[in-house]
């Protein structure tokens, strides 16, 4: 979130700031996606809509900037689009490089008792211009008791991840341990049931670069924390060709993404027709894996390395074990897989170890 986002209880940092602060972790882009309960604000009072929508406008004209004066960085613009759930619960859904804006702010807590919410997530998915991606918001993050009853809002249902045209799911939202237990099975649930989600990682900080401040509750107290800190969490994505906002919108839209906090893991199948990277499809029963995996001294040690292949008729995954040399930071092997199951899907998990773990999480190859 930029300085966009500034209302009661909430706010980010400017662009520049992200943009010095993610080249200084090597970072190649980030996510500029403000509320849009904040977005359609006069910039200088946030209780007051403004239907021209200067900040909307503004976000435009300095990301498009900043993308043309910065060395190879992107900034993806977008929002955070405040939608109903198939409960009219509100619940937030990301919608990336889509230059109409859509309104929304049934939980922007503007005017009381008016939570309803403007527009519903199913509904503004046929909406998107072409160019656009849509992804679910932290969508298994529960809100709080108030935030319910205040705000109305919900959690992503069964009938919102089966709507058409929603790309993927931001999972893990900085905190790894949500992720891990919550997140990620319910991915896997997904990927069973046949949908072809891409899995996606970041952190939703509000100008949180080394701890997490905001305010509590309002008038009383500010909230302190390391999570949800900037770059805490990321998504790498394989570009086929020269890196700008357009070749990296097209990695995402074919899922070629990985999730990290730290080390990284790739694959790539060789198949009768040719080569599946992460993403694609290919059928057949059978094919050789090419398996890429690298850790840092900071990151530390390969301690497990796991190969996944999910059946989605028998609804099931099954884990292998890919053996590592003890104290490797770098690892490749080659492995003949036959009797793969169709339809399914073939997809990787690294953990490595220092002080802590960190783990990478790739998106699976399909099969068809």
């Amino acid at each position: 979130h930029s300085h966009l986002t500034s209302d009661q209880v909430e706010f980010g940092a400017p662009f520049e700031v992200g943009v010095a602060m993610a080249k200084s972790m090597d970072l190649d882009f980030f996510a500029a996606a403000d509320h849009s309960y904040d977005l359609d604000d006069r910039p200088d009072n946030f209780l007051v809509n403004d239907p021209s929508l200067p900040k909307w406008k503004l976000l435009w004209e300095r990301v498009e900037r900043l993308n043309k004066e910065a060395d190879d960085f992107v900034i993806i613009p977008g929002e955070e689009l405040s939608a109903g759930n198939s409960k009219n619960q509100n619940i937030h859904h990301l919608i990336f490089n889509n230059r109409g804006f859509f309104e929304g702010k049934g939980d922007g807590a503007e005017k009381w008792l008016r939570t309803r919410p403007h527009i519903k997530s199913a509904e503004a998915l046929p909406l998107l211009e072409e160019k656009a991606l849509s992804f679910a918001a932290h969508p298994q993050v529960k809100p709080p008791l108030l935030q319910k009853l205040l705000l109305r809002r919900g959690v992503w249902t069964e009938r919102d991840y089966r709507a058409q045209g929603l790309h993927g799911v931001q999972m893990w939202n900085g905190d790894k341990e949500h992720f891990l237990h919550y997140g990620l099975p319910r991915w896997v649930e997904l990927l069973l049931a046949g949908r072809k989600l891409t899995l996606i990682a970041g952190t939703d900080a509000h100008g949180n670069f080394n701890r997490f401040l905001q305010i509590g509750t309002p008038h009383f107290s500010i909230r302190e924390d390391h999570r949800q800190i900037f770059g805490a969490a990321v998504t790498g994505v394989y570009i086929e060709k020269e890196f700008n906002l357009a070749s990296l919108m097209e990695g995402l839209r074919k899922g070629r993404t990985i999730v990290t906090d730290g080390p990284f893991a790739a694959l790539r199948v060789q198949h009768a027709d040719g080569v599946a990277l992460i993403g694609d499809n290919f059928g057949g029963r059978q094919g050789t894996l090419f398996v890429d995996v690298k850790s840092s001294p900071s990151y530390g040690e390969i301690t497990k390395l796991t190969l996944v292949l999910g059946d989605i008729s028998l609804k099931k995954e099954t884990q292998k074990r890919v053996s590592v040399p003890l104290g490797s930071l770098e690892f490749s092997d080659t492995i003949f897989l036959e009797n793969l199951p169709q339809p399914g899907y073939i997809r990787l998990e690294l953990e490595t170890e220092s002080e802590k773990k960190f783990h990478c999480f790739t998106n699976p190859v399909y099969l068809d």
